[in-house]
Order: structure tokens, then C-alpha cells, then sequence
């Protein structure tokens, strides 16, 4: 296809998701209703059964994804394979329950290390972007003191050390999910091997091969299937050239839910002048830290 025919196919996609997603507009209201509260802002304008069409349509192998984002990811326990990378699992040292044992040992000792321990230079930077994550980002829930978390959660609860690393220009915040051992009791059922720049250094060179060559193109595919033909000549009057840009996606995974059961792992506390020294906030996304 030429550049007018690929520009039609394009829009002709869109306006049949579209259509699909207006079909499925009132299951999805109600779907909505169902998702956990703590939830309900990072996702309300989620197309969960648009998504999870798209992914059918496509045989995308991740089954249980679709329930994940509606229902959130857990801490501990076995990840569910994405059937995207190779298999290759990283077993867990502890069981929850042998985590959840420790927490009367790890809780006091991880709220006395950020009670006394020297205030960090970004402390107030660090508590103002906190705060701006409890408020209309929904992020967390806060701030709390131990005595409200105990309420809310129960005696057996994890704090993680909430501390920050500057980019550039930017504070970045990181929760430590080694020191309070939620990392341990975790499994990983793959590894991920990305292979993103390697990709497009292909594609690069593929696309300037085909040009070079007036638009010949010759492919060879893994099971020996060989792939000829012509790019259509309306690329070579428009001088088509190769533009390569970066895109980041925006709070990726803090549109993710965590979910119900493990809030009670990823207490965030950190260094502050109220609450006798600490500001303790419960957690809704999925932190930067955690190895799940």
C-alpha cells in the first residue's frame, strides 16, 4: 500500500475500536462499578473490555492480565506468566507467611531507622510530592500515623522506606522493598529480555536495505518462510526517510492497582515533623521498588 492507502487503513482501525468501545459502553460502567475503591481513581477512565477484545483479537497470551488490571497486582506469591518472555523462574526464599511472622520484628525496626535517622537534604521536597501522590492522583492514602495504620490494617502490617534519587532536575521517589523483605517472597516465573534496541536497529537497517535497493523487499523468517515483494512506488515520491523519536509513557505503572490483600505490605512511611517523626501512607498503585 501506498502512504494515502495506509493512512485510510489506520483510520478505518480507529473507528472500528470506536464503535466497539461505545457497544461495550454500559458493561463497562458496570464493570466499573465492581473494581475495588481503593482503585477506582487510578483506572476510571480504563476500557478494560476494549482492551481485553484487542488482546483476543490477537491471541495475546497473558489470560489472567485482564483480571489483574481490574481486580490489581500482587507483591508476593507467584506471578502469573505473561507468555511474552522465556521461562525462567526465580523462586521466592519465603512464603507470605513467613514474611507476614517477621513484620513484628521488621515493623519497629524500619519505623526507628526512618524516625532517627539524619534528615535528608529533599525531606521536604520528598514529603510535598508525597503528598501531592495522596491527593488528587489517588496514588496513596494519607498521611497516617502508626496508630491509624493499625486501625485501618491490623497489627501485621509492612512499612517500606520511602526515599528519593535526583534526576537531572527531578526527584524521584523509590520505596525499599529489599529492607522490609517483600522483594524475598516473590517468584518470577520469566525473564525479561528485552530486546528493543535491537529490534529497531533492524528495522533501520531493513528499511534503508529496501530502499537502497528500489524497493525490493526479501525476508527471511525464523521457520524458513520467505517474504518477497515491492513497496509501492508512491514511497519513493514522497522521499520517505526513517524519523526515530522516544516516547515515555506518563505514570505507567501507577495506573496500576495493587492489590487488596498486600496493601498491607507497602505501608509507606517516611521522614516527617508530625506524627511523632513519621508519616505513614497506604498504598493503591504499584511502587517503584517492588520486584512483582
Amino acid at each position: 500500500m501506498g502512504p494515502i492507502d495506509v493512512a485510510k487503513f489506520r483510520l478505518s482501525k480507529i473507528q472500528k475500536w470506536r464503535q466497539i468501545r461505545d457497544e461495550l459502553a454500559k458493561t463497562e460502567a458496570e464493570l466499573h462499578e465492581a473494581i475495588p475503591d481503593h482503585m477506582r481513581t487510578l483506572v476510571q477512565d480504563k476500557q478494560f473490555l476494549l482492551l481485553e477484545y484487542l488482546a483476543k483479537s490477537i491471541g495475546w497470551g497473558d489470560e489472567n492480565l485482564h483480571d489483574e488490571l481490574r481486580e490489581g497486582f500482587k507483591l508476593v506469591g507467584e506471578g502469573t506468566p505473561s507468555n511474552v518472555f522465556k521461562t525462567d523462574i526465580r523462586r521466592a526464599t519465603m512464603d507470605e507467611k513467613m514474611l507476614m511472622d517477621q513484620a513484628k520484628f521488621i515493623r519497629p525496626m524500619i519505623l526507628g531507622k526512618v524516625k532517627n535517622a539524619e534528615k535528608p537534604e529533599y525531606c521536604q521536597e520528598l514529603n510535598e510530592i508525597t503528598r501531592a501522590e495522596a491527593g488528587n492522583k489517588g496514588w496513596l492514602e494519607g498521611p497516617f500515623d502508626e496508630d491509624n495504620v493499625n486501625l485501618m490494617l491490623g497489627s501485621s502490617w509492612l512499612p517500606v522506606e520511602h526515599f528519593a534519587v535526583r534526576q537531572k532536575d527531578k526527584l524521584r521517589p523509590i520505596d525499599n522493598f529489599a529492607t522490609n523483605r517483600v522483594n524475598e517472597a516473590w517468584t518470577c516465573p520469566e525473564k525479561l529480555d528485552l530486546h528493543s534496541l535491537d529490534q529497531l536497529a533492524w528495522t533501520i537497517s531493513a528499511f534503508y536495505n529496501f530502499l537502497g535497493k528500489r524497493g525490493s523487499v526479501d525476508i527471511t523468517l525464523k521457520d524458513g518462510r520467505r517474504l518477497q515483494g515491492k513497496v509501492h512506488c508512491d514511497w519513493f515520491k514522497c522521499d520517505a526517510k526513517c524519523l526515530i523519536t522516544t516516547l515515555d509513557l506518563k505514570d505507567a505503572y501507577k495506573q496500576l492497582g495493587i492489590h487488596e490483600s498486600d496493601r498491607n505490605k507497602a505501608v509507606v512511611t517516611l521522614r516527617s515533623d508530625r506524627h511523632n517523626g513519621v508519616d505513614c501512607y497506604t498504598m493503591n498503585c504499584l511502587p517503584f521498588g517492588a520486584s512483582s
